[in-house]
């Protein structure tokens, strides 16, 4: 009897303790890379978001550099708005993944900005040549 119970009883009992620890191990461990993995994968969500930002401001640079370059160019040639205009929307076009709206909002907002510093500069030299004459 005492054969029996160290040749196969126990074993099968230290063979099932066995399995049902690694069992629990490995169902642990498997609800810690779950919980890793939904973090990983908000991790990767915000990455690709400011990619994406950073995409949007970088082609917004490039479209105000764009137009500030068309505006020179529409004083040395002598063009009207509407040339101007569509110059710049061919140009941003090509070099941006901007959609028509902000295409027309972004030449708006700087040609806007343009004129204001353009008008506060001729003011400025205003008022200079003013104290200069008196």
């Amino acid at each position: 009897m005492k054969d029996i119970l160290i040749n196969q009883i126990i074993p099968d009992v230290l063979y099932l303790i066995l399995t049902t620890i690694f069992g629990l191990i490995t169902y642990y461990v498997k609800q810690y890379l779950n919980s890793q993995s939904s973090m990983i994968e908000v991790q990767k969500q915000q990455m690709i978001e400011k990619i994406g930002v950073e995409r949007y401001e970088n082609d917004v640079k490039i479209a105000k550099q764009i137009i500030l370059a068309v505006e020179q160019m529409g004083r040395e040639f002598k063009w009207e708005s509407e040339i101007k205009h569509t110059k710049a929307v061919e140009m941003i076009s090509e070099r941006t993944g901007l959609g028509t709206n902000d295409i027309y909002n972004i030449i708006k907002a700087t040609v806007a900005e343009f004129n204001k510093d353009r008008d506060n500069t001729l003011k400025t030299m205003q008022s200079n040549n003013e104290m200069i004459n008196k």
